[in-house]
């Protein structure tokens, strides 16, 4: 006689089969085309690969040696090569330079992709910027995904502050967003596989560095209830600052006025 016991476990073990690295495939949309930047190349080495950084002064810049670093994190379909000049427009007029990071699989940083491989490039990145400052501070900041690369940061090494732009909190979101279409055992499953690394609210209890949160109102990838979610979590000093538009959208020049004058108080803050 079949037993149903032995039926939903042999369900649970097709299910883990098919869905085992699943979570890189949903989270990581890796590629690796030479892109034209106006930033400069620098690769580390992470264990036996290369991890590329591309670095920028902010634009308009004054002269003289940066006041502030900035180690930025991407999310999951953009490279560094684009997102460390976007970055230097949102710091622009101010003495920082940015260094963004591809993750493992991305652009010119080697080996295969995978979420467990975030962490320790992220913590490999922010201890080579720090010995460039040589004792200047150091901001990391994150957009979406790379929210949790820098909260893993900012809750294991000293950081001077922090900015985080619609940050989620993975396993809720893809739990909460995504469970009710699969009975909640294929989201389970695939949350299963996320590293604990990467839990943003985990990570966010133990950071205590000020932070600047940027939180666009209509965002439908990650919504502002979770978003909301990472801030409350967040043990450090906090300011919000809300932007109109969705997940991807550039703020409108008003929200960017807004922004830069969150920065630049928490660059003179941390300097």
């Amino acid at each position: 006689m079949i037993q149903y016991r032995d039926v939903a476990s042999g369900i649970l073990k097709l299910l883990a089969m098919t869905l085992c690295g699943c979570a890189d495939r949903i989270l990581l949309h890796p590629t690796s085309e030479p892109l034209e930047t106006p930033a400069a190349r620098k690769v580390i080495r992470l264990d036996d690969a290369d991890l590329e950084l591309w670095t920028i002064r902010a634009k308009e810049a004054p002269e003289g040696a940066p006041a502030v670093y900035v180690l930025s994190f991407i999310g999951k379909g953009d490279r560094a090569e684009r997102w460390a000049v976007s970055e230097s427009e949102v710091w622009r007029r101010q003495k920082a330079e940015i260094w963004a990071v591809n993750y493992p699989g991305y652009g010119g940083s080697s080996g295969p992709p995978g979420l467990s491989r975030i962490p320790p490039a992220a913590l490999a990145a922010f201890d080579e910027i720090r010995g460039t400052a040589a004792g200047r501070p150091v901001l990391v900041s994150g957009n979406s995904l790379g929210s949790a690369a820098a909260l893993w940061v900012a809750a294991n090494r000293p950081v001077d502050g922090v900015v985080l732009r619609n940050p989620p909190p993975l396993r809720e979101l893809i739990l909460g967003r995504h469970g009710w279409w699969n009975l909640w055992l294929g989201a389970w499953i695939v949350t299963l596989q996320i590293p604990p690394e990467l839990d943003s609210l985990a990570n966010g209890r133990k950071a205590s560095a000020p932070a600047v949160f940027v939180l666009s109102r209509n965002d439908r990838i990650v919504p502002p209830s979770y978003q909301q979610d990472v801030v409350d979590a967040y043990g450090g000093e906090k300011t919000v600052v809300p932007v109109e538009g969705g997940h991807s959208h550039r703020p409108n020049p008003r929200d960017m006025e807004t922004l830069s004058g969150a920065l630049r108080r928490l660059a003179e803050r941390a300097r």
